[in-house]
């Protein structure tokens, strides 16, 4: 299945804002062939990059038509359509009159209340049609039933699997530049209204990281789509 993630990161430019997006959804979210959250991914730029060692990079090589022509071609913007690439989202230390990078962070938690409320529904339904030991058990279901318009699933045991959805087991919409998901909207102002008066990020390096630096924080905030697999 493909889904749109967002990765929020901090840089002097657009750039190096793409470069260090990448770097998150490759090394931090272990976008590889040997494990991750996600299978392949590529960004939404003309020209989508090719990461050494990722799925997308071996399943292109094997896929593309005799005449050369790369099937990256048949992600990103032609699934999705023109996002852009990259934007800068508006904060307290650098605020813009550009409001496309909050609509784009917006657009990803509208796809989180979303995915929680389907899951949420199928929680309720199950709840209320069977019991403890049911859920607990290898208790068959009654095949496919719709409750407010959302298609359910009607079988006891994928119950602990929506819960486990709901608690995260899902990969996410929304990541920060430590690969880490954001659920939450307070996790997001968090992040937007750092500033020296009311700091978000410590160094939880303790000084053995270069690239945890006070400097860090005093860079715009930006925000890179990424269609990816998983």
């Amino acid at each position: 299945m493909h889904r749109v993630i967002r990765v929020l990161v901090f840089a002097p430019d657009a750039n190096s804002a793409l470069d260090a997006a990448h770097e998150v959804v490759h090394e931090k979210l272990k976008t590889t062939s040997n494990g991750g959250p996600f299978d392949y991914y590529v960004d939404f730029t003309d020209s989508p990059r090719k990461e050494p060692g990722t799925i997308a990079e071996e399943m292109v090589a094997a896929a593309s038509s005799k005449n050369g022509v790369s099937t990256l071609g048949l992600f990103g913007k032609s699934r999705y359509g023109p996002i852009p690439p990259v934007l800068q989202v508006s904060t307290v230390r650098f605020s813009i009159e550009d409001t496309r990078g909050m609509e784009q962070a917006k657009a990803a938690f509208e796809l989180i209340r979303n995915e929680f409320k389907d899951r949420m529904a199928r929680i309720r339904y199950h709840v209320a049609n069977y019991t403890d030991d049911e859920l607990f058990g290898e208790v068959e279901g009654r095949g496919k039933v719709e409750i407010d318009g959302v298609q359910l699933y009607d079988d006891p045991r994928s119950f602990q699997y929506y819960c486990e959805c709901v608690g995260g087991r899902i990969p996410g919409y929304l990541f920060d530049f430590m690969g880490s998901c954001v659920t939450r909207i307070e996790h997001f102002q968090r992040i937007i209204t750092d500033s020296d008066e009311n700091p978000f990020y410590i160094d939880e390096s303790e000084g053995q990281n270069p690239k945890w630096h006070k400097d860090m924080w005093n860079q715009p905030l930006w925000i890179v789509p990424f269609d990816v697999h998983y």
